[in-house]
């Protein structure tokens, strides 16, 4: 199953990083399983602002990925 990192950095814009994350959703959704896994990480490990100043948080600290992502978004 493919493995997507979101990177975020602070002022990301939220609208990209929600239209990118809704689409794999929305794909496990329409299968009835799951097709894609993802993760969201940022810089500094902690939550950031996006552009919005809305803060996001990362799913996890550290940047042990374990298993390597087969794509990365920044």
């Amino acid at each position: 199953m493919p493995k997507v990192s979101f990177i975020l950095f602070p002022e990301f814009q939220m609208l990209a990083y929600v239209l990118a994350s809704e689409t794999l959703r929305i794909a496990n959704k329409n299968a009835g399983r799951p097709l894609y896994t993802w993760e969201t990480l940022s810089v500094t490990q902690a939550p950031l602002p996006a552009s919005s100043g809305r803060l996001a948080a990362p799913d996890r600290s550290g940047w042990d990925l374990g298993d390597p992502p087969d794509l990365v978004l920044l």
